[in-house]
């Protein structure tokens, strides 16, 4: 009787520890399949980032398209600064711009200037119409100015420089002053004579000197 009861208990041990192990390899067996199922996910989210990585270096490199694209465009002729890019080339000629600085460097005038277009007729036309401005646009002229690019000239001592604009208006047939009086002008010395400051001018260059100034009328 006292076997049977013994043999009886390490039955039942047996069947315990069976039902222990084979608690645990089932446990064992689901973590194991939750496990690989968050390898996957991982392995999905890292490739999402990569992706997403991707698409944003290649939205950076427009981005910075667009803003080397956004340099290039027109400059309005009341916004002349000192902050554009500079060139000190020689190109003989004569040149519509506005002239942007006015100094004397060791006994010599320079000046700084941002060539622009002065356009006429249909090509006036044209250029307003892209501007979605009035076209024609009002006195048939249009000044274009796209390119930021600032010279430095220096200027033949004792020159001479034709202006139209006074401090009550204009005069349209122009009228003569020292290169030292318009420089007086535009530094502000001559109270309503800012105005040279900002109108448009020809200069004339000879071997890389500005040899004449004259402003350009408009009505």
């Amino acid at each position: 009787m006292e076997a049977a009861q013994k043999k009886r208990a390490v039955l039942m041990i047996a069947l315990l520890v069976l039902a222990v192990l084979i608690t645990g390899s089932t446990m064992w067996l689901v973590m194991s399949s939750r496990i690989a199922s968050i390898e996957e996910e991982r392995d999905s989210a890292l490739s999402r980032i990569e992706q997403l990585e991707s698409q944003v270096a290649s939205l950076s490199e427009e981005l910075e398209g667009v803003e080397d694209e956004a340099v290039e465009e027109e400059t309005p002729a009341a916004e002349h600064g000192g902050a554009a890019p500079q060139d000190t080339a020689s190109e003989d000629g004569r040149h519509f711009c506005y002239v942007t600085d006015v100094l004397n460097e060791t006994g010599t005038t320079m000046i700084t200037v941002d060539y622009a277009d002065l356009l006429t007729g249909p090509e006036a036309a044209a250029a307003a119409a892209a501007a979605g401005e009035e076209s024609p646009p009002p006195n048939d002229y249009w000044i274009s100015n796209v390119n930021p690019l600032l010279r430095t000239f220096p200027v033949r001592p004792g020159i001479s420089v034709k202006l139209t604009s006074t401090s009550e208006g204009t005069v349209p047939d122009g009228y003569t002053v020292s290169l030292g009086q318009w420089q007086d002008f535009y530094v502000g010395m001559s109270p309503g004579m800012e105005v040279v400051r900002h109108v448009p001018y020809w200069i004339t260059i000879e071997n890389g000197e500005v040899t004449f100034i004259e402003e350009q009328y408009l009505p």
